[in-house]
């Protein structure tokens, strides 16, 4: 049945771009996509708990309801006589949340020194490790040494094999953590994660921790440095709020440096900066969903088009690199009425040789037609009643292309649905979406939603979709990412009408679907895909919790936070998940993103946005 009432906790934005370097070549496309949509903000282990245990992300019941009587009475009944669900939700009561929860609040701990390390306050620091502690540390400082790509060098330790632990002062331990701070000169980020928690005697919590460093050189290099900890906990107080680390044995460092900044955040000097709202305000009123980059006023300069409620953004490309808003006096500065932001597109749809103006959103769509005179300012008219586009839907993503091969452009709009206020009718396999659109361009510039005859309605969560000629045989296929693991998929075109063929082909993917790219990145000359996916250090741990047997009727649900998807094409018409052989790709709470070739080398490389809000901890995600 489908499950409801799950709460909405507030909490804080965070989120860092995760750049994965991949050997790639460019491949050029027709199509433009902007999948920047937005995410539930349930905690990952909270959510995942309910759902694969019990069946349902419901929020308690109250203590006097028959169905908190019922679950409270499994604990008293017969194994033998329970069902599998109910011996799940057993698992879940006495068991996993539990451990979960003193693996929350060890985690809460670990935030807390890496805060004060952050504070170069090493004394309270001091306070979370006994006088002395069990260890096992590098005798000296990691060097990058070994040269990669775009500048960046690597460096590399792990424990001897067999090495064995030393008592030395917690202070050595705080010297060592000091020493990974102090390794840049202006420190951005320092993490302490719980990868693993076991329990032990003394109520001890064994497994791993993994520590990430993200700094600023004084030569305006970066530095990054990731290091894997086998660690020993014990709770010093009877709530367990308060642990101490007993054993610290550093396993693995990896080191890497720049010898000059990747990228450098220049929106404020090019004039395109625009302020938007806190993420956890209702509706997310001021985000924006993505941008279109397109040759408006046909001067040789690309420009580039958001949209949110308050106001649409031309940013018209200057001579000297800048950038000035002309959406006003272009006539598109108000061009939708929608709740959140609008997804925009620049696509020649009358093919007089300059970019339209297509917006789609959480409600009405527009289309206006470009009719910029040569060397004059950009200049729109909107055709959206005259076009047929006056429709609506809950829309994160568009794409461009000729889907019947008669030489008109179509669009297609994903939908999702009006979440929170609507759930999933399932958090793994959810049917309750709304229906995509497929507007096929007529004669003289008029579109008609054909989504039902051509079978891509969808009506599956649907994020975000891309076409591309994937087969080889000169029409446009479609993937579709599709949330709350309702099978992100593959349709190939057969001349009147898609076939969805995700799963014979294995382009498919039942996971939290957020964006989808092709490219080629093994360079053979044909298409392959990547999808990004959530992955999560909590929703593992969790599930390396269950025997196989437990997994056994619901391995799907292992997929919801895996990581990214990249779907390799055999070059026979099917695809293989090669993302944990070539990556592995995870990038957290990952969204849209895709192929660019980042440092010119011929060979694409793979970027992956990332963050939503949290839970209770700061870095839930």
């Amino acid at each position: 049945m489908p499950c409801t009432g799950l709460q909405d906790p507030s909490g804080r934005s965070h989120g860092n771009p995760a750049v994965v370097e991949r050997m790639n070549t460019t491949y050029s496309h027709d199509m433009t996509v902007a999948p920047l949509p937005r995410r539930r903000t349930t905690g990952v282990s909270l959510t995942l708990l309910l759902v694969v245990l019990t069946g349902c992300p419901a929020n308690q019941p109250a203590a006097d309801s028959p169905v908190r009587a019922q679950r409270d009475a499994v604990d008293t009944v017969d194994p033998d006589r329970m069902s599998p669900l109910d011996l799940r939700r057993n698992l879940v009561q006495n068991t996993i949340t539990p451990l979960e929860d003193r693996t929350e609040a060890l985690g809460r701990n670990l935030d807390k020194v890496a805060r004060f390390l952050r504070l170069g306050d090493s004394q309270s620091a001091r306070a979370f490790f006994p006088d002395t502690v069990e260890c096992l540390l590098p005798q000296s400082p990691v060097q990058a040494s070994r040269s990669l790509r775009l500048g960046i060098s690597e460096g590399t330790w792990s424990a001897p094999e067999g090495a064995q632990t030393t008592r030395l002062p917690a202070k050595s331990v705080v010297a060592h953590l000091n020493a990974l701070a102090d390794s840049t000169a202006s420190l951005d980020e320092f993490r302490i994660q719980v990868v693993s928690a076991d329990p032990g005697a003394e109520d001890a919590l064994t497994g791993i921790l993994k520590i990430r460093v993200l700094g600023s050189r004084s030569d305006g290099g970066l530095e990054w440095l990731r290091a894997r900890v086998r660690y020993r906990a014990i709770p010093e107080t009877p709530l367990g709020d308060f642990w101490k680390l007993h054993t610290w044995r550093v396993e693995h460092v990896q080191r890497m440096r720049s010898t000059r900044p990747l990228f450098s955040e220049v929106s404020r000097e090019a004039g395109v900066r625009s302020t938007a709202s806190n993420p956890g305000e209702e509706r997310m009123g001021q985000r924006f969903e993505g941008a279109a980059v397109g040759d408006v006023n046909g001067d040789q300069r690309l420009d580039l088009v958001t949209v949110s409620p308050q106001g649409a953004h031309l940013y018209i490309q200057t001579p000297e690199g800048t950038f000035i808003d002309e959406a006003e006096s272009a006539g598109i500065l108000h061009p939708v009425k929608t709740q959140t932001s609008g997804v925009p597109l620049l696509v020649d749809y009358d093919n007089d040789g300059d970019p339209d103006l297509f917006v789609a959103g959480t409600g009405p769509f527009a289309l206006f037609e470009n009719e910029t005179l040569p060397g004059g300012p950009p200049q729109f008219v909107d055709r959206t009643r005259a076009s047929g586009i006056d429709v609506s839907g809950w829309t994160y993503s568009a794409a461009a292309g000729d889907v019947n091969g008669d030489g008109l452009l179509d669009l297609y709009a994903t939908s999702y649905h009006d979440w929170p206020w609507v759930l999933p009718d399932s958090w793994a396999q959810a049917t309750n979406g709304t229906n995509n659109r497929l507007l096929v361009q007529g004669p003289g510039g008029t579109f008609r939603d054909q989504a039902a005859e051509w079978g891509v309605q969808g009506g599956r969560w649907s994020f975000s979709a891309q076409f591309g000629d994937v087969d080889g045989d000169a029409d446009l296929d479609l993937f579709v990412a599709n949330d709350y693991g309702s099978g992100s998929t593959l349709y190939r075109n057969t001349g009147t009408r898609f076939e969805d063929v995700g799963r014979q082909t294995g382009a498919w993917d039942r996971s939290g679907g957020m964006g989808v790219s092709l490219g080629d990145p093994d360079n053979d000359g044909d298409l392959d895909i990547h999808v990004t996916n959530m992955s999560s250090s909590a929703a593992q741990r969790i599930f390396g919790r269950l025997s196989a047997e437990e997994l056994a009727d619901t391995p799907y649900f292992q997929n919801l936070a895996a990581g990214n998807a990249l779907f390799i094409n055999a070059g026979d018409g099917t695809w293989k998940n090669e993302a944990k052989s070539r990556g592995p790709l995870n990038a957290g709470w990952a969204w849209g993103g895709g192929f660019v070739d980042l440092d010119n080398d011929g060979w694409e490389d793979v970027h992956a946005p990332n963050g939503f809000m949290s839970g209770q901890t700061e870095h839930d995600t």
